[in-house]
């Protein structure tokens, strides 16, 4: 399932294209990087057609991250996922985050799941700065005062950027 925007061409209603590589992770987690000490791996534990678990490592880059490219600057894009946070996290507040760059990691620039123990979808609506845009799944408390607590996880699915 992939969320997407609608866009009218020739008074049809299309989908814009997705602009994340791999962000179903039906196969592998290709195409991301796990950031500083992170570990990042699929998982069917929580999305039964493959997920990507983030691990965090208790360091200061506890994160998955893409670079997507073809954005235009001055148009306005939204990216999103579905995302899980287990309440078996040791640290209540540590939870699936999705971040871009170069807004840092600040309540305009991040999205994070609010509750525990749901799928939830979390999105970001930005405008484009320049022709690429780095995209974070991450282990974040969920007030971006800390990085996750080593062990603490959160799960992710269709990444998307459209």
């Amino acid at each position: 399932m992939n969320i997407g925007i609608g866009i009218r061409i020739g008074g049809q209603a299309r989908v814009a294209p997705n602009l994340v590589v791999n962000g179903d992770f039906n196969v592998d987690v290709s195409s991301w990087t796990a950031g500083g000490g992170a570990s990042i791996a699929r998982s069917t534990a929580i999305f039964t057609d493959g997920g990507m678990l983030v691990t965090a490592n208790g360091g200061n880059n506890s994160f998955a991250t893409q670079t997507v490219s073809g954005l235009t600057v001055g148009r306005e894009y939204t990216v999103s996922c579905r995302a899980y946070t287990p309440s078996s996290n040791s640290a209540a507040n540590n939870r699936a985050t999705i971040g871009i760059e170069p807004f840092g990691f600040t309540l305009a620039g991040t999205d994070a799941q609010p509750d525990r123990d749901q799928i939830q979808t979390i999105s970001i609506t930005f405008t484009a700065t320049g022709a690429t845009q780095d995209i974070y799944c991450s282990v974040v408390a969920s007030d971006f005062s800390a990085w996750g607590t080593a062990g603490n996880v959160a799960h992710f699915d269709n990444v998307s950027l459209r």
